[in-house]
């Protein structure tokens, strides 16, 4: 039963991100990336109080800047994520090889 939850978290997170790369919002290309965008927020009804929202910020976003600093943030994100392990396994070796250089200075 533990599991269960966790496993159904991953499944609706994993099914968002589908839908929106089939939709071609992780494209390559910044002009494919806007027109997907465009169709994902014209297929969404508006959310209510966004305006109010963005007419409150001080630095007076538009709704397009508003998606492309998201947009931005998510391939940050994800970029982060997808050098995770190179970056892991790089910071443990060297991790190790200073705790072994430190070990030897000690045993001497």
């Amino acid at each position: 039963m533990r599991i269960i939850v966790p496993l159904l978290k991953l499944g609706l997170a994993g099914g968002a991100v589908y839908v929106v790369a089939d939709q071609g919002l992780f494209s390559i290309s910044q002009k494919e990336t806007i027109d997907a965008s465009k169709r994902i927020s014209d297929s969404v009804p508006e959310i209510p109080g966004l305006e109010s929202y963005t007419n409150k910020l001080s630095v007076g976003i538009s709704k397009n800047e508003l998606i492309s600093y998201w947009n931005t943030g998510v391939k940050v994100s994800v970029g982060a994520l997808a050098s995770l392990p190179t970056d892991t396994k790089e910071l443990a070796s060297r991790g190790y090889h200073y705790l072994k250089k430190e070990l030897g200075k000690q045993m001497k």
